[in-house]
């Protein structure tokens, strides 16, 4: 008796635009998520990004009025691709572990930050820019680094170098272009 069996992973697809009313949580399950408009997250609602999901933003962006929790894994990035995400809501309180933090992620988009979330263990592609108080540590940044104050440490910035302007804790970098 021979018995073939035919294994394929199906992941299903899920389109997103317009405004984040409640807590959401995109899932593994249901990535990659393509916007097809802007998408935004209101004040006082948390948006969560599990492990592995992708984000395809097609040029659009991702706007976080209130809380953005993406975090992923060695194994299981989550993957930010061709977009804007900007950060203007809940900074990072490392005393709670809650607020808004990137971390363990691919992102190949320009990410824009006007808080202080918490920027973590990641590959950026794309600039990091923003007036926020942002920290931002253990990253591998390619498109450069515009920031106006935060706390800026153990990072590698290609390419497009480092800006700091205003008051910032920066060392441990390693800075080429």
């Amino acid at each position: 008796l021979i018995v073939s069996i035919n294994s394929e992973i199906v992941s299903a697809a899920t389109s997103v635009s317009g405004v984040i009313t409640t807590d959401t949580t995109w899932t593994q399950t249901n990535s990659p998520y393509t916007l097809t408009g802007n998408v935004l997250v209101n004040s006082g609602i948390t948006l969560t990004v599990e492990s592995g999901v992708t984000i395809n933003l097609n040029s659009y962006y991702l706007m976080v009025n209130g809380t953005l929790q993406a975090v992923g894994n060695s194994t299981n990035p989550v993957v930010f691709n061709n977009g804007q995400v900007r950060l203007i809501g809940n900074s990072w309180d490392a005393s709670t572990g809650k607020g808004s933090i990137i971390q363990n992620s691919i992102v190949n988009c320009v990410l824009t930050i006007n808080t202080a979330p918490k920027i973590d263990s990641n590959t950026i592609t794309g600039a990091v820019d923003g007036d926020g108080n942002a920290i931002i540590s253990n990253n591998v940044i390619t498109g450069g680094l515009k920031v106006s104050g935060g706390t800026i440490t153990n990072n590698t910035i290609m390419n497009q170098g480092i800006n700091v302007k205003g008051v910032a804790t920066v060392f441990g970098n390693n800075i080429s272009n």
